[in-house]
C-alpha cells in the first residue's frame, strides 16, 4: 500500500465511519473488560456487551477497508454543523436526564435535534416534541420500568 493510496483513504466517508466505529467498540469493550465475561453457558454481566463490541470493532474495520476501494465515497467537510448539532442534543440529554426528569431532557434532545436541519418548522417541532415525549415515557418508564424519573424532583 503507498501513502497516496492511504491518504486518499483518509478523505473518504467510509474510512472515517469505519474508525468511529472501531473506536466506539474499543471504549465499550475495555468499559465490559470491569466486569466478569462467564462463559456461553454461564453468562456475566459483561458478555453481551462484550460480544457486540467486539462486532462493532470488526464492522468498524470492514468498513474502514472499504475507505481503501476506487468506488469510496468522498468526505465532504462543508456538512460539520448538522453531527455537531445532533452531539451537542444527545449530550445535553444525558446531562439533563437526571435533574430534569426524562419529559423535559426529551424535550431538549428533540428541539436541538431539529435545528440539525431545515426540514422542521417550529410546529412541526412541537410536534415530534409531544409524540417522542409520549413514546420515551410510555415504553421507558411504563413499559420497561427504567428508574429514570418523569419530571424534576424539587
Amino acid at each position: 500500500m503507498t501513502s497516496r493510496t492511504f491518504q486518499r483513504a483518509l478523505g473518504t466517508r467510509e474510512f472515517w465511519a469505519g474508525a468511529l466505529f472501531s473506536l466506539l467498540g474499543l471504549v465499550f469493550l475495555l468499559y465490559s473488560g470491569q466486569y466478569r465475561i462467564g462463559t456461553p453457558e454461564r453468562m456475566g454481566p459483561a458478555f453481551v456487551p462484550g460480544a457486540l463490541a467486539a462486532l462493532l470493532i470488526v464492522l468498524g474495520l470492514a468498513s474502514a477497508a472499504r475507505g481503501f476501494g476506487r468506488r469510496a465515497t468522498p468526505l465532504v467537510m462543508g456538512r460539520l454543523r448538522p453531527l455537531a448539532v445532533i452531539v451537542l442534543a444527545v449530550l445535553l440529554f444525558g446531562v439533563l436526564l437526571m435533574p430534569l426528569g426524562l419529559v423535559l431532557a426529551t424535550a431538549v434532545l428533540v428541539l436541538v435535534s431539529t435545528q440539525a436541519g431545515d426540514s422542521f418548522g417550529l410546529r412541526d417541532a412541537l410536534a415530534l416534541t409531544s409524540l417522542l415525549v409520549i413514546i420515551a415515557a410510555g415504553v421507558f418508564v411504563y413499559g420497561l420500568g427504567v428508574s429514570a424519573p418523569l419530571w424534576p424532583s424539587l
